[in-house]
């Protein structure tokens, strides 16, 4: 039982891990985004 939850809790910290990254990855893509929009002349 404590080598399933030894697997359990390094797959969850590897899982936290990800979401991390696609957390930056989403606000570094707004900021581009944002920046790209402000670039583009209006008529």
């Amino acid at each position: 039982m404590m080598a399933r939850m030894k697997k359990l809790e390094r797959k969850n910290a590897r899982l936290k891990r990800m979401y991390a990254d696609v957390q930056l990855w989403h606000k570094v893509l707004q900021e581009v985004l944002e920046k790209s929009a402000e670039a583009i002349p209006t008529r």
